[in-house]
């Protein structure tokens, strides 16, 4: 029997192929794709100048990515050259029973067709097969196999399996992604004792596409990373590292003595040499701890925090990138947290985030259950998803439902091996004699002859009253009751003669049919919800959607009335959108944006950008009071921003000066006074930052605009104070600024 194919996956697998190399042909300048390709000075950002984010655009998540791709295909690699071999030496054991040599098998076979095999439908080794016992040939696939010659392997599965493993490796490595190689180091480590088996083959069939990407890594250092030099050795690279990878696997799996020892010598060497080039990558970036590793550590920090005020559900969807100006410690930037789990933690709380652990634990299971080859791709998004936010990405959520349905694949086929091979121990071969019975038939078979030996018992109320003493009337099953209608000697229909009376068992089935009706209600009652559930979540996806294709109309629009109309249909489509609503209140007046402001803050009420708009509308229109409220909040809910905190100052000032240029010095003076605490607020929180040693991203500082608009600001609390105190007239103070 042949061993059960892989499955390969290959919508998957188009897929990755897609984004590979399109990553590839981008990084060489071969196919332009805007962000494809991070280019940093910076030896810690990396260390050739450029890595790899392909149409992902992020370095992390496609190297995230790639590794799942790679590590699928690498255990398929594996597993399909393990199953190779089961195969062959199966073979040899169904032709002969445990053949330990091809004269053994030859002989065996001739005996076959001279009709002295094996009894009929089993071989000797005690598995299914067929001999030639009663003038029947032997099978052609069963055919002796003699020593070191491969059985009949499918080229083109062989193929499938091994070429995408040097474009996976390839863009795994030029991502320069450190926790996608470590996650994919971790996870083919803690998947592989579960299956031992696969450590050879595995050893082989990926030697010659890593080296070969390490090869091309640093090749690149030396050659400009352009379509003329560069393809031509991607191009070589892959052909070679193809052909060397079907000869290493072969020869690994096949070849006995010291050329099996040589090819593995081959193999762990071209092992050696792409780790050797992953080691050099990253001691290059740097061995120690990295400033974007100790600005995580400040971001899960903050996350935690943050995340205690609402623990058990959260705070709704995307609470990180709308809050995290607000509850930094330090003046970093990341609008993601970098941590998928951390993230469920702050939108779902501790319930969500345990449904979600249940649902990996339950996928994870179920890989486990059925194709354990799955498991080190599987591992690398739970590894991964902890360190980055490859989880904000969809396409790591389809690779979540794309393994598990792969695994089931997997045992699906591999089911329907074990019903051929089933028919082939039931059914006899002089039935069959050189095909298997499929596993439906098989069941239909086994059906019919159950049914058939079933002895009837008498069922006829004249005759079967005294045979059968569990026998109750039919009148008194539910629905049944007309039968009692009829006297002794009325006929009856046909199709009731034979049924008037039935068993307990027919009773007691009668009762599991009730019960099935009522669970087959409820899966409909279920299956209704759900589906009412999803058209909501439908139409309001359609909304949301309808609103940002208007934003985005207007955005491009070139007249002013008509963005404003598009605007307006867009907040009417979603009264959601925060930027719909922050971009329509641009085009109108002071009083009418305050009013489309409010609105939208009742339903975002910690987004910093309509927050400020807010305090800008505001600080026009309103009191004192009121515009040093919004500005404060505005700056609440953003720390560090030098701008806005020169700006609040600034707002303060024009505000006096407007009120003491109407004679108002009252006023005047609260909003210098309410300016200069600001400034004095500003300056403490610069000497905070500047006097601890950390993060500083956002270049946060005490201005020199700042110390200027502190000094307008004491000339104006003394403006006002001499005004207040001398009563003079409101054109003096104007007079003396012009």
């Amino acid at each position: 029997m042949s061993a059960p194919p892989v499955s390969s996956g290959r919508h998957g697998h188009a897929a990755g192929m897609v984004l590979c190399w399109s990553g590839l042909l981008a990084f060489f300048g071969a196919l332009p794709i805007p962000y494809a390709v991070l280019h940093s000075a910076s030896p810690e950002v990396s260390t050739s100048g450029a890595r790899l984010g392909g149409l992902l655009q992020y370095p992390n998540a496609f190297g995230a990515a790639m590794a799942v791709f790679l590590l699928e295909r690498l255990f398929a690699a594996a597993q399909g050259y393990t199953d190779s071999s089961t195969e062959r030496f199966g073979r040899k054991s169904e032709a002969g029973g445990a053949v330990l040599s091809s004269r053994r098998g030859e002989g065996l076979a001739r005996k076959a067709r001279a009709g002295e095999g094996l009894p009929s439908g089993r071989t000797g080794s005690g598995r299914p097969g067929f001999s030639g016992r009663g003038g029947e040939t032997l099978p052609t696939h069963l055919a002796p196999v003699g020593r070191g010659t491969p059985a009949n392997r499918p080229l083109r599965g062989e193929l499938l399996r091994l070429a995408p493993l040097f474009p996976y490796a390839a863009a795994l490595l030029l991502s320069e992604s450190r926790g996608a190689w470590l996650a994919a180091a971790c996870a083919a480590a803690a998947a592989l004792p579960l299956q031992r088996r696969l450590a050879l083959p595995l050893l082989a069939a990926g030697a010659a596409p890593l080296a070969a990407a390490a090869l091309l890594c640093r090749g690149l250092a030396a050659l400009p990373a352009a379509p003329w030099p560069g393809l031509p050795l991607l191009a070589g690279l892959w052909a070679g590292a193809l052909a060397a990878g079907l000869w290493l696997g072969r020869r690994a799996q096949y070849a006995a003595g010291r050329g099996r020892a040589a090819a593995l010598v081959l193999a762990a060497l071209g092992w050696t040499a792409c780790g050797a080039a992953v080691l050099a990558l990253a001691s290059a970036r740097g061995m120690g701890p990295s400033s974007t590793v100790a600005a995580r550590g400040l971001m899960y920090r903050d996350a935690l925090r943050f995340a205690a005020k609402a623990p058990w559900l959260g705070q709704g969807g995307e609470t990180w990138r709308s809050a995290w100006l607000a509850i930094q410690s330090r003046p970093y930037v990341g609008s993601q947290v970098h941590s998928g789990y951390l993230d469920l933690l702050l939108n779902t709380g501790v319930i969500g985030t345990a449904a979600a652990a249940v649902s990996l634990a339950a996928a994870g299971w179920l890989i486990s259950a059925h194709s354990r080859r799955l498991l080190s791709p599987f591992l690398v998004i739970v590894l991964h998803g902890a360190v980055d936010f490859d989880w904000s990405y969809s396409l790591f959520g389809l690779l979540l439902f794309w393994l598990p349905a792969l695994a089931r694949a997997d045992a699906v086929t591999a089911y329907g091996h074990s019903c051929r091979r089933l028919s082939a121990l039931t059914r006899p071969a002089a039935v069959f004699p050189a095909k298997l019975l499929p596993a439906k038939l098989l069941h239909a078979w086994r059906r019919s002859r159950t049914l058939s030996t079933t002895k009837p018992q008498p069922a006829n109320h004249l005759r079967g009253k005294s045979l059968a003493s569990n026998l109750l009337p039919m009148k008194y099953l539910p629905g049944k009751s007309f039968i009692s209608k009829h006297r002794l000697g009325d006929s009856l229909p046909a199709e009731y003669l034979a049924s008037e009376y039935l068993t307990v068992e027919h009773v007691s089935a009668g009762r599991k049919d009730g019960c099935h009706n009522l669970y087959l209600l409820v899966r409909k009652l279920a299956a209704t919800g759900i589906c009412v559930l999803m058209l909501a979540l439908t139409l309001l996806s359609f909304r949301a959607y309808r609103s940002e294709a208007l934003y985005r109309a207007a955005s491009s629009a070139l007249q002013a009335p008509e963005a404003i109309s598009l605007l307006e249909r867009s907040l009417a489509w979603n009264p959601l959108s925060p930027k719909s609503a922050l971009a329509l209140s641009t085009f109108v007046e002071p009083e009418e944006r305050e009013e489309i402001l409010a609105a939208g803050l009742r339903y975002s009420p910690i987004n910093p950008a309509l927050t400020w708009a807010m305090a800008e509308a505001v600080s026009e229109v309103g009191t004192p009071e009121e515009a040093l409220y919004w500005l404060v909040r505005g700056q609440r809910l953003d720390v560090f921003n030098s701008v806005k905190r020169t700006e609040a100052a600034s707002l303060m000032l024009v505000k006096g000066e407007r009120y003491l240029a109407e004679g108002d010095a009252k006023n005047a003076l609260r909003c210098a006074e309410m300016g200069e605490e600001l400034l004095r607020q500003y300056v403490w929180l610069a000497g905070e930052t500047a006097g601890n040693a950390g993060h500083n991203d956002r270049n946060f500082r005490f201005t020199a605009g700042a110390r200027a608009l502190y000094e307008q600001t004491e000339a104006l609390k003394r403006e006002a104070s001499g005004l207040k105190g001398n009563g003079r007239g409101e054109g003096a103070y104007a007079f003396r600024r012009r």
